[in-house]
């Protein structure tokens, strides 16, 4: 999904997940009521979710050192707002975790070895809070001291795209208590490919393809929806033609949606939510008819000389426009022109 700043596209997803994930608890009703008076599609397709199984949300954040570890980080966080507590996930900063863990409680002079790798009680707690948070350096950290205590033996590593086996056995075990599966949004995706710097990873790439290809191939009890949402299409990010040809490559797996909106139908929106009582109505239709019809018909005919707007949207724009002028003055008469 993409769209210039301000256009609405967080927001519009965020109501969007609330529908979905049958968190609303009603508070769409008047929403939904609106909605159907324009779209009736929507506004029943609203209805209908009430009866539906929910979808979970995962939000996926930046912050991270990589796509899969952002996305892991999200599993962990969607499971623990809904209590799974049940459902294990498994990566290189649990497993350095849990071999901390163990040494501590069975082998006491491994741990102790491992400690006097720094300097000091703060500083080895530090190195934990760290690898707690998912910081790289603590990572590399553990894998550079694992051979001194482990007699030599190297710290193996998950492949990134461990994250895909994670998310199949999630979608299948929250689908067997009351869930249809998941939906992943990525609100900030813009700000990640901004940090690449030109040239995405081969890994973030292939992990990128195989969760699309994931997406499409879910069943419906068992769905996995993947949202990207950017300011611009991702080829406006790169300046590497390999990483340009890479993602040219994949991309037949996304649908591009781009939100943008007339000026019109920003002021229709706010027709839609606020209530307009039959007295003011009548006050603006006085206006028109009152002497200063000439300054109403002058902007008129200068905005339809200049192509801007055609009669109705005009009668549209001027009477949405001077309600919102009245409420933002808090003044009781019609703004002039």
């Amino acid at each position: 999904l993409t769209g210039a700043y301000g256009k609405g596209k967080s927001y519009s997803v965020l109501v969007a997940l609330s529908l979905l994930s049958r968190q609303c608890n009603g508070r769409f009703d008047n929403l939904a009521g609106k909605i159907l008076k324009r779209r009736n599609y929507l506004g029943n397709w609203i209805q209908e979710l009430q009866s539906m199984k929910p979808l979970l949300p995962v939000i996926v954040r930046g912050g991270y050192p990589s796509l899969s570890l952002a996305l892991s980080a999200a599993l962990v966080q969607a499971l623990e707002s809904e209590g799974f507590d049940g459902i294990y996930l498994l990566n290189n900063y649990q497993r350095a975790k849990e071999y901390l863990q163990l040494w501590e409680v069975e082998f006491p002079e491994a741990y102790t070895k491992i400690k006097e790798q720094f300097d000091g009680e703060g500083s080895f707690q530090s190195f934990y809070a760290k690898l707690c948070q998912y910081d790289e350096d603590a990572l590399e950290e553990f894998v550079r001291i694992f051979p001194k205590v482990t007699n030599g033996s190297e710290f193996s590593r998950l492949s990134e795209l461990h994250v895909i086996e994670d998310i199949k056995d999630i979608t299948s075990k929250i689908s067997s208590v009351g869930f249809r599966g998941l939906y992943i949004v990525y609100d900030e995706f813009s700000k990640y490919l901004e940090g690449l710097r030109g040239r995405m990873s081969e890994s973030d790439i292939r992990l990128l393809q195989d969760l699309a290809e994931l997406s499409n191939g879910s069943s419906i009890d068992g769905q996995v929806h993947l949202l990207l949402i950017s300011h611009k299409v991702p080829t406006s990010y790169f300046s590497d033609e390999m990483t340009i040809h890479e993602w040219e490559a994949i991309s037949g797996r996304f649908d591009l949606k781009d939100l943008h909106n007339l000026n019109e139908q920003e002021y229709e929106i706010l027709e839609n939510m606020i209530e307009i009582d039959d007295s003011y109505k009548r006050e603006v239709k006085a206006y028109i008819e009152t002497s200063q019809v000439n300054a109403y018909r002058a902007l008129e005919n200068f905005c339809l000389d200049l192509g801007l707007y055609s009669k109705k949207q005009f009668e549209s724009l001027f009477f949405n426009c001077s309600f919102i002028c009245k409420i933002s003055s808090a003044k009781i008469g019609i703004v002039k022109l």
